[in-house]
This record gives C-alpha cells, sequence and structure tokens, in this order.
C-alpha cells in the first residue's frame, strides 16, 4: 500500500528531529498544514518537499540520504498539472532529438587543455571534467580555441536540428492550461533562436520564456551582472522562477540529463524532476562533469519521474489534469 502524503511527511519529521539543520525546515511546513491530518494539499506537499531540499545543502551527507522524497505522494511522479505554474524544458536531447558530439566535444577540449599555458603542468585530473568549468581556467589563446571547438560543433548540431516528437502537442497542452514554459540550455542563444523559428514553423509553437543560456546574465539582464551558472548550479532555475514570480515547489524540470537537469531542479526544489531517456536508452549527454561520487550526488541525481518521449509525457500531465 502506498503511504499517504502525511505519513510521509511525519516520517521526515522524526527522521529530522536530531538534526539542527532542519529544524526551521520542520516548523515551517508544520505551519503549511491543517491542523486536521485529512486536510492537506498538493501545494503545500510540494513546497515541503522544496524546504526540504533546501535544508539539505547545509546538511550532511548521512542526512540527505535518510529524507523521504515528498513528491513521491504523487502517484504519477509529478504535482496535479492545476497546481503548476510552469514548466521547464532543457533543450538538446528533449525538445529536439541529440545531435551534439559529446564525446569529440570532450575528447577536443581536454586537448585544448593538455596543452594550456594555464594548465599543462596541473595534475590531469585538473586539466578533464565538465567543459564549460574547465573553460574558464584556460588561458585567452586557449579559450578562443575552446570557443572555435564549441561553435563548429554547435554549427553541425543546428544544421542537423530536428523536433522531437509531441514537442508541438505538449506546448500546446500547456498554453491551453495557462501554464508558462521556459528553456535552460547549455546551448548559446543562435541554437535557441533557431529551434524556436523551427517550432514557428513547423507547430506555430508560441516562444518559450524566458530563455536560459550558457551566455544568459544573471541579475538584470545587464552587461554588468555575472553570466548565470551552468548546471546543476540552481541559480538558472531559481531565475526563472524569479521572473515568473513563484517558487520552485510550483515547477516542473524536464530534461534528459540527471547529472545535470535532474540535480540542478533537486538543488532548486522543484515540484517535480522528469528524466526523458529517449526510447528508454541513455545518450552520451555527457559535458564532462562525469559519475556520481557520494551518496548525496547520487541522490540528487534521481528523478521524479522517467519517461522515454514526450507522448508519455504528455499522457501522464494530461492524466493529472482535472
Amino acid at each position: 500500500m502506498r503511504p499517504s502524503p502525511i505519513a510521509l511527511i511525519g516520517t521526515a519529521f522524526r527522521l529530522l528531529e536530531s538534526s539542527n539543520a532542519y529544524t526551521a525546515a520542520a516548523a515551517t511546513i508544520g505551519n503549511s498544514f491543517h491542523s486536521s491530518s485529512d486536510h492537506f494539499s498538493a501545494r503545500s506537499i510540494r513546497r515541503s518537499s522544496s524546504i526540504l531540499s533546501s535544508a539539505r545543502q547545509s546538511s550532511s551527507e548521512t542526512e540527505i540520504n535518510t529524507i523521504p522524497d515528498a513528491t513521491a505522494a504523487f502517484v504519477n511522479g509529478i504535482p496535479p498539472m492545476d497546481d503548476i505554474v510552469g514548466v521547464i524544458f532543457d533543450m538538446d536531447g528533449t525538445l529536439i532529438k541529440p545531435c551534439i558530439d559529446f564525446a569529440d566535444m570532450r575528447s577536443r577540449v581536454y586537448a585544448i587543455a593538455d596543452a594550456d599555458s594555464n594548465l599543462k603542468h596541473k595534475p590531469e585530473e585538473e586539466r578533464r571534467g565538465d567543459i564549460l568549468e574547465l573553460y574558464q581556467f584556460l588561458s585567452d589563446e586557449g579559450k578562443a580555441l575552446a570557443k572555435a571547438v564549441f561553435d563548429d560543433i554547435e554549427a553541425k548540431a543546428m544544421r542537423d536540428m530536428e523536433l522531437m516528437d509531441s514537442v508541438g502537442d505538449i506546448c500546446h497542452f500547456l498554453d491551453d492550461k495557462g501554464i508558462k514554459r521556459a528553456i535552460l540550455t547549455k546551448n548559446v542563444e543562435k541554437s535557441v533562436i533557431g529551434m524556436q523559428e523551427m517550432m514557428r514553423n513547423e507547430h506555430s509553437i508560441k516562444e518559450f520564456f524566458p530563455c536560459v543560456n550558457r551566455e544568459t546574465k544573471g541579475g538584470d539582464g545587464d552587461e554588468s551582472s555575472d553570466t548565470l551558472p551552468s548546471k546543476p548550479s540552481p541559480d538558472a532555475i531559481l531565475h526563472i522562477c524569479k521572473v515568473w514570480g513563484c517558487s520552485p515547489a510550483d515547477v516542473i524540470m524536464v530534461g534528459d540529463s540527471a547529472a545535470d537537469d535532474i540535480a540542478a531542479a533537486h538543488r532548486a526544489g522543484c515540484g517535480g524532476r522528469v528524466l526523458l531517456q529517449l526510447n528508454g536508452e541513455s545518450v552520451d549527454n555527457d559535458a564532462g562533469g562525469g559519475d556520481a561520487v557520494t551518496d548525496a550526488e547520487r541522490a540528487e541525481r534521481i528523478p521524479s519521474l522517467t519517461v522515454s518521449n514526450l507522448s508519455e509525457l504528455l499522457s501522464i500531465m494530461q492524466s493529472s489534469s482535472k
């Protein structure tokens, strides 16, 4: 028998009693429920999950792994769509079919790092890892070479761009329900613009807003603002929620990377974390972040729902609507 949402939250409280990091979280969650255990809302459960997720960031790894995920209370792995403010989509491998050769990109950027004046004397582990993070430590010459690699591979990806099946159906469904749509990608603005144009031409899809790419500024978006950190940092999700004027608990994140999309959604406290594995298969979408090493890293990569295509996700969203 599936435990009730109240039972799950109660279990969380008991597990958290010995942790100072969760004292305020427990009190806040308690205030979100009515005095009667027979009355609670999906929004309360989602906000409880968001609060617990934030508290996790300041707790120990052991404590992270003992906390039940409040999204387990939802039969379909996502909150009821009538309570959702917006859905954030990854781009490559989610809205468009996989077309970036990540293995080639990693190989070429690592070769640049191995010869770079800033990094060639460093241990090999410091010349590996997420290529967008590695880029920041390259010399000016190395950055120019790496950018040429990014431009070359992304230009080819734009030529080969093909929309995912059912992308029009799921976007129109969300629009009809008044649910906002955003994009969060490590790709560049030019590619996002090209995809949106393809969507307009093929499916009459209105633009996503906001569209956050690896060049997007935080703050007020002016030149003095810093570029938003890439996934799995939660900053971009929090930025989108600020633009929308909502809590991350009222948002669903959809992406094809557990290491990037799901981890970012987990850290931000999203109400739903959907992993899209095209046709049930894993593809190479690794920018170089590597495998999860700690229990905490493995835990934050667990989705609340896994689907094999957008059509399956649409069906689940429809069944979660009144």
